[in-house]
């Protein structure tokens, strides 16, 4: 089969596949190996091929087509979602997202980032931390709701014991994948050394930097949502917020070890920055120095040490 264009949106559920490969023309395969296979044996080389991330459902399709040397982007959906109001959608179904995704790629590819998989090490450690942050949730959650009712003190209280459990062993599990990888538990103990980064923060940046690249510390600052958004006009000036556009759990992460550096070797830092800021603002401001210490330690391979860090407020201490 001859296609003359190489831009192929996907919208992906669990049972199939819609496919754009042109501005009208769209197409519906099972989204099981074979069907997946048969369609990627079609298409010429280097095709670029995008998808949203749903869960676990685009993987499939995404790894074929990335072992056969094509193109992949696996999209944000929030990004999507924007796109599709910005150029005015006025309809939704699977081919209309489909094409709506084709448009996508083929209009701003040069701005994305191409998807790699990550190893099955890293996929794993992925998997992990996302199930400790649910059962993490699910305890704080029963916490509050239930902290009230007194006859239940005690049921309460071992179901809160055995979740802490539950999210223990998972934490030792983390950190025991993490080990087993020589170049993964180098990178572990540089990260360790960072003012307030405890184990498992340092598990989860040592997974994301293992498989991902950043250019600069602040595409690590955007890849966290923790760039500042804004919407000013002439003589209008918005409020300043954070896009909070990456993992909600890698911000509870940080946010935690911000509170614990800023009670620790980067109090100074922190103070200066409630100097001027309110509380939460000084937090948010440590989080983003944080993060790029993180990048600027996995960039020189070196352990951070407090004496060099390049700050008036810190060598003064």
């Amino acid at each position: 089969m001859q296609l003359n264009n190489h831009f192929f949106g996907i919208d992906v559920s669990s049972r199939w596949l819609d496919i754009a490969s042109n501005d009208s023309h769209v197409i519906r395969i099972d989204n099981t190996l074979g069907g997946v296979e048969s369609w990627l044996s079609n298409l010429p080389n280097k095709a670029v091929i995008a998808m949203e991330a749903t869960s676990q459902y685009h993987l499939l399709v995404a790894k074929l087509a990335y072992s056969k040397g094509m193109i992949v982007y696996v999209l944000n959906p929030r990004e999507v979602h924007h796109y599709a109001r910005g150029v005015g959608r006025r309809h939704k179904s699977d081919k209309v997202d489909a094409l709506l995704i084709r448009r996508y790629i083929e209009k701003e590819n040069e701005y994305l980032t191409v998807w790699t998989p990550p190893t099955k090490e890293q996929e794993k450690i992925s998997i992990l931390i996302k199930r400790r942050s649910h059962v993490i949730v699910q305890k704080q959650a029963l916490t509050l709701s239930c902290k009230d009712i007194r006859h239940l003190s005690q049921e309460l209280d071992a179901t809160l014991n055995s979740l802490q459990k539950l999210a223990d062993e998972l934490e030792r599990m983390i950190l025991e994948e993490i080990k087993s990888n020589k170049e993964q538990t180098h990178l572990f103990a540089l990260l360790k050394s960072i003012p307030g980064i405890g184990k498992l923060t340092a598990a989860f940046f040592t997974n994301l930097l293992s498989h991902s690249h950043f250019k600069n510390a602040d595409q690590l600052v955007c890849f966290m949502g923790m760039d500042l958004q804004f919407f000013d006009s002439g003589l209008k000036h918005s409020k300043r917020k954070l896009s909070k556009r990456g993992s909600s759990e890698a911000r509870r992460l940080l946010f935690n070890c911000a509170r614990a550096a800023s009670q620790g070797k980067l109090k100074p830092l922190y103070e200066s920055y409630a100097s001027r800021m309110n509380h939460t603002m000084s937090t948010v401001a440590v989080m983003r120095k944080l993060t790029k210490l993180i990048y600027g330690v996995w960039k020189s391979g070196i352990s951070f040490e407090i004496s060099k860090f390049q700050s008036p407020l810190l060598n003064n201490t």
